[in-house]
């Protein structure tokens, strides 16, 4: 399936689209021991048989997903295992079955669900980093297939230096703590540069005293992160220096026998399922594309914590838009030209509607439509396009020159806007020094889901709301719930969008500047007056501008509107909405809801 980065490298009047590489690690002749009753550990480079099994996965047409075939998988005490790979394979690779691997608690580990007929392969491999002593359960999961024969096999693998001795007797276990207040934002990307300055005290949005300091005590335990698996990196100044010195000490060793690691001193947490060379960082200049989005994120909303998940997949998808404790999810890559093909992998449906989340994909570094766009398109996610906003340059402090002005090259129809060009980290090898022209829808859509965690997180702050998404039996789930100063306040998802629709800005006319808008890549034009929501959609979203974090506020804890938008927003936008609800409901049968739309509109409309 195709993919591109929805980021443009801006200079000052020429840009460069940047196509997103995934690298997938290489498969090495690895020794292979016959596993007995009790564990043998071992040396670098072997690998253990742990099971060799056969199953049939049930009927199913429909792609529910509901059926499928369990098979348990001890994984033995005593050893520091770098991965369990479980794949299962079948004779006839027209049919269609997934894979699942669930950990000791149940929750999925690892995922994979490539559309066989087009891969022309029967089969499916997930691997689980540094598995824990415990029952895991591999779930072969019927897509689209007739009653299918499997042959099923585990292999735990050793990649660390020295060998695996020396494991745990029992899983690991992350002492629960008590739930506080604060907002987790996912990001699915290439690679982040955790070494550079901008994410940590004394520089980028965290110069001016707002230290790092969200990730807790009950962030590290609702993400199972032990002491082993949290992070200090050497940091110098000299990447090369500190990267070889931290290499050198086993630090990045740990980091691949982890599932999700936390980088002290920062708001970022992160998981890999696609390490490539550089297990988390970017592989090299060419893929430093999630640098730029993660640091969107933080950039909008310094306090929020930074989910930074290595792949794009539906491994990286999946997790995002499952794991209870995420709030929002930013996605920027899609097919070129916003082609009609879905991009969101299964599970983007399945995180709004069912986990109660906000999904921010962006549209196309093109004037394409959003209707059909797999990734800005479906009815469910929101869709962001880009504005030029005058943005702060950290390296003088200013503010950078920008026509506030409509960007030409990024699609029609969405549902907001936002800062298309910004000045952000984005390179592999560094650890100070920013990009004054990153640009791209790919920043906008964090930079969107930044300004909404920081409402968020005022809004739970105000309430006393603690932990993430509140699963209410018999009801939709709780982005918000608590006791607001006028009463209770119980706001879902799809009320939190609404809220979103009516504060976000419209620049005045008179703020655009000609020049500027001439030179921003391409060209970027003036919003209309007579009917700003044919360009902007509900408006811009931004963390600076307008009253779009005061009034959203306001409004989310009862009081009155300051702005009300024009009756031509509403009617625009339903008008969108229904054709996007037409198209991906009834015309493409890749999406989540083809013929299987909830009977109750969740959607919340404008009046």
């Amino acid at each position: 399936m195709l993919r591109d980065s929805r980021a443009v490298l801006v200079l000052p009047v020429l840009g460069t689209l940047l196509l997103g590489a995934c690298v997938a690690p290489g498969n090495d002749d690895s020794a292979t021991k016959a596993a007995g009753s009790k564990a043998v550990c071992p040396a670098e480079g072997e690998s253990i048989v742990l099971d060799e099994w056969t199953g049939v996965a049930p009927t199913d047409v429909e792609g529910a997903q509901g059926n499928g075939d369990r098979h348990a998988l001890q994984v033995p005490a005593g050893c520091n295992y770098t991965q369990l790979e479980v794949r299962i394979e079948w004779d006839n690779e027209v049919e269609d079955v997934d894979l699942d691997v669930l950990d000791p608690q149940g929750g999925v580990a690892a995922t994979s669900g490539d559309f066989n007929a087009l891969e022309g392969a029967a089969v499916e491999v997930a691997t689980v980093s540094a598995p824990v002593a415990g029952e895991y359960t591999s779930f072969a999961k019927s897509y689209l297939n007739v009653e299918t024969a499997y042959r099923g096999t585990a292999t735990l693998h050793c990649l660390t230096p020295g060998g695996c001795a020396g494991g745990s007797t029992s899983v690991q276990e992350v002492a629960a703590a008590p739930k506080t207040t604060r907002v987790v934002v996912a990001v699915i990307d290439s690679g982040i540069n955790v070494y550079h300055e901008f994410f940590y005290k004394g520089a980028g949005p965290y110069a001016d005293g707002i230290a790092p300091t969200s990730v807790n005590a009950d962030i590290l335990s609702s993400f199972g992160i032990g002491p082993d698996c949290q992070i200090q990196l050497s940091r110098t100044g000299d990447f090369a220096t500190d990267f070889a010195a931290d290499t050198d000490a086993g630090v990045w060793n740990r980091v691949a026998a982890c599932d999700v690691v936390w980088f002290r001193g920062t708001n970022v947490l992160a998981k890999s399922h696609d390490p490539g060379t550089a297990i988390i960082l970017p592989d090299d200049e060419d893929d430093t594309h999630g640098v730029g989005t993660g640091a969107a994120v933080l950039k909008a909303n310094p306090e929020a914590v930074l989910l930074f998940l290595e792949g794009v997949g539906e491994a990286s998808e999946k997790f995002a838009m499952t794991h209870p404790e995420v709030d929002i999810v930013s996605t920027s890559y899609g097919p070129v030209g916003s082609a009609p093909i879905p991009e969101n992998l299964g599970h983007s449906f399945e995180g709004v509607y069912d986990f109660g989340k906000l999904h921010f994909g962006a549209c196309d570094n093109s004037p394409s439509t959003a209707v059909q766009d797999g990734t800005c398109g479906p009815w469910w996610s929101i869709g962001v396009a880009g504005f030029e906003e005058r943005d702060q340059d950290y390296t003088t402090g200013e503010e950078q020159p920008a026509s506030h002005g409509r960007q030409i090259m990024s699609g029609n129809l969405p549902d907001f806007l936002s800062d298309f060009t910004q000045v952000l980290p984005y390179c592999q090898a560094c650890e100070d020094g920013y990009d004054r022209f990153v640009g791209g829808t790919s920043f906008a859509t964090p930079r969107s889901a930044g300004t909404a965690s920081k409402i968020l997180l005022a809004a739970r702050r105000a309430v006393g709301h603690t932990g993430a998404v509140k699963f209410v039996e018999g009801g939709r789930p709780l982005f918000i719930d608590g006791q607001g100063p006028n009463g209770p306040v119980s706001v879902t998802n799809w009320q939190f969008r609404r809220v979103l629709e009516e504060a976000a800005w419209i620049p005045p006319t008179d703020e655009y500047d000609v020049v500027n808008g001439a030179t921003d890549w391409v060209a970027a034009y003036p919003i209309p007056p007579e009917a700003p929501w044919l360009v902007t959609g509900w408006g811009i979203l931004s963390p600076d501008r307008g009253i779009v974090v005061d009034d959203s506020i306001n409004v989310l804890l009862g009081n009155a509107p300051t702005q009300v938008k024009a009756s031509g927003f509403c009617t625009h936008q339903t008008t969108l909405i229904d054709a996007r609800k037409l198209y991906w409901d009834f015309v493409a049968v890749d999406s989540e809801t083809y013929l299987n739309s909830p009977e109750e509109d969740p959607f919340v409309y404008c009046n």
